[in-house]
């Protein structure tokens, strides 16, 4: 049975937005869960703190009531001036500002949760604000796990510069302490005693200051986790969370894709239906190529956009931003390359100067073009493992032509006799990279396959002929047509088939003639034609068939010259 790739798609998007709901619930019921480890019984040292703190905010609180109700008994006195009434009013809203202030610090202290956060003002957005607001998700994400270490870090630099303070304060009520002491001066004794009580609020303020830090450094401490079970927590939070949302996200999007390369044959065959029954095919032949790279991309770009709607309705802005900025960032640093890019897509397009199922040259030899691409796959059908994947800008500048019937691919094939320049052997393998010869002797010899090509080889296995010329004395010049050839073709013919019976099928035409008249002989041509099947044996006939030419010649004593050189010597003075 067929199954419809539609169908799958809108399951996918169904099981989509049941993880939407799942996530949700998933975060109200995580909110709602503590471990009797997370419950466990305080440190009492803690505890101390605690309540020392609470009481001191107590106390606080019951000076700041009296504080007010006295400034509110004297505002309804009859005698104020208006000044007087205006610094009253302004006070009393200074102390009950801290009023407040003082009973959320009491509220946050037993709760340990802050009530007195406003909300904060909408500010004027700018361009920058803009991609802060947009990124700012994902830096939340990646700052969550220094977050604690980095607070108690802020809160001790804090904590020390408290304590500096408050050890030059101590020491400077100290020497004030010994200047009243030692300088019974009435008239600085009001200023003296005034400096005094600064300087003791002030140690007083940064004794509750510091007070406040160590609570807060404490309460820190006392919830920190293991940074081995943090991070734990970080990566399951990250699988039930955004690492769900991305699985889904990434099956949309193999889905959607997977389900147009299934739908691809029966679309394109739609799309093309009146070019295929066109009695004109072959002109129109060339739009096939760009119809299908346009809907391949069209479906990966539908894809790409169907798995960040994916993202987008289970409310994963991380992620959407993350893979957006991304995409735009590569898109971004790729635009240098996009003149190359565009000679790229015509070749893909098939529309550039190679073409699909054309024949191209490529490192010096000939290839099948079998499917273009950002990489191309070339094909040679004689070459072992002569199947190639090929980026497309090392094409760049190749032509290809159309392929022509019976046309050799490679000049041999594995398991052909060969003769490159003065080298005879058998080819054992090809390949793209080198061919290797085994000679006689068993030697191997490897060459590089485009310089083998390059060397025009003699194939010998597809039938070849032994050539060569024989010279006779000029003294047999009367006989040379009557008796000499014919004894030759009559003799040799006869022992070469005699002495290699085993080759007799597979021996052609035998031909002896008068070649030329030369130097220091009559040169006669011998020429035999043979089968490629004992392309081996070549060598051998060849010396064979020379040693029969000498065998006649002693037994016809026919003088085999060799080349001379005659000196004329001028007469000088009539003596020779």
């Amino acid at each position: 049975m067929r199954i419809n790739p539609y169908l799958i798609i809108l399951l996918l998007f169904s099981c989509a937005l049941l993880a939407q709901t799942t996530n949700k619930a998933t975060d109200e019921s995580s909110d709602s869960e503590k471990t009797t480890d997370e419950i466990a019984k305080p440190e009492s040292s803690f505890e101390q703190i605690k309540l020392e703190r609470l009481k001191r905010i107590r106390s606080e609180l019951v000076e700041l009531q009296s504080k007010i109700y006295g400034i509110r008994k004297r505002l309804k006195e009859d005698d104020l001036d208006m000044v007087s009434k205006i610094q009253a009013d302004s006070k009393l809203a200074a102390l009950e500002q801290e009023y407040m202030q003082k009973r959320f610090s009491f509220i946050e202290t037993i709760t340990e949760i802050n009530l007195k956060e406003e909300k904060k003002k909408a500010q004027k957005a700018d361009f920058l604000a803009d991609i802060q607001q947009i990124l700012q998700p994902a830096m939340n994400s990646f700052k969550q796990l220094s977050e604690r270490p980095r607070q108690i870090q802020d809160l001790q630099e804090d904590a020390l510069y408290v304590n500096t303070r408050l050890e030059d304060a101590k020491t400077a009520l100290k020497k004030i302490n010994n200047y009243i002491k030692n300088n019974p001066d009435k008239s600085l004794s009001k200023k003296l005693k005034d400096s005094k009580k600064t300087i003791e609020k002030m140690i007083k303020e940064l004794e509750i200051d510091k007070e406040d830090l160590t609570f807060k450094i404490r309460k820190i401490e006392k919830d920190q986790e293991p940074f081995i079970s943090t991070f734990s927590k970080l990566i399951l939070d990250f699988f039930k969370t955004k690492g769900l949302n991305l699985f889904l996200a990434f099956t949309v999007f193999i889905g959607v894709f997977w389900g147009f390369r299934l739908s691809q044959p029966r679309i394109i065959s739609i799309i093309l239906f009146r070019i295929n029954r066109s009695d004109k095919k072959e002109m129109y032949q060339w739009i096939a190529r760009p119809i299908r790279v346009l809907y391949n991309v069209f479906s990966i770009v539908l894809a790409f956009f169907l798995g960040i709607i994916t993202l987008y309705a289970l409310n994963d802005w991380v992620l959407v931003t993350f893979i957006l900025f991304t995409l735009a960032a590569l898109i971004w640093s790729s635009k240098q390359y996009l003149p190359a890019f565009l000679e790229q897509s015509k070749i893909v397009l098939n529309l550039g100067a190679i073409r699909e199922g054309e024949r191209v040259l490529f490192n010096g030899i000939p290839w099948q073009i079998k499917s273009l691409g950002y990489y191309c796959h070339l094909y040679n059908p004689v070459l072992s493992g002569g199947f190639m994947r090929v980026s497309t800008k090392e094409l760049l500048n190749l032509t290809s032509r159309r392929i022509i019937d019976k046309e050799p691919w490679f000049p041999t094939k594995t398991g052909d006799w060969v003769e490159v320049n003065s080298l005879f052997g058998q080819v054992i393998l090809q390949s793209p990279e080198n061919v290797i010869i085994k000679q006689l002797g068993d030697e191997k010899t490897i060459i590089a396959s485009n310089d083998f090509y390059s060397k025009s080889p003699t194939n010998l296995s597809n039938g070849y002929s032994i050539e060569f010329q024989f010279g006779v004395d000029y003294m047999h010049q009367k006989i040379l047509f009557d008796e000499l050839i014919p004894n030759f073709i009559k003799e040799i013919s006869e022992a070469i088939n005699k002495k290699h019976a085993e080759f007799s099928e597979n021996f052609g035409e035998l031909t002896i003639e008068f070649l030329q008249a030369g130097a220091s002989s009559l040169d006669l041509r011998f020429f035999l034609r043979c089968d490629g099947s004992i392309a081996g044996k070549k060598k051998l006939l060849m010396r064979s068939i020379q040693a029969e030419f000498v065998k006649v010649c002693n037994r016809h004593h026919y003088v085999i010259p060799f080349n001379q050189l005659t000196v004329h010597m001028a007469a000088t003075d009539g003596k020779a």
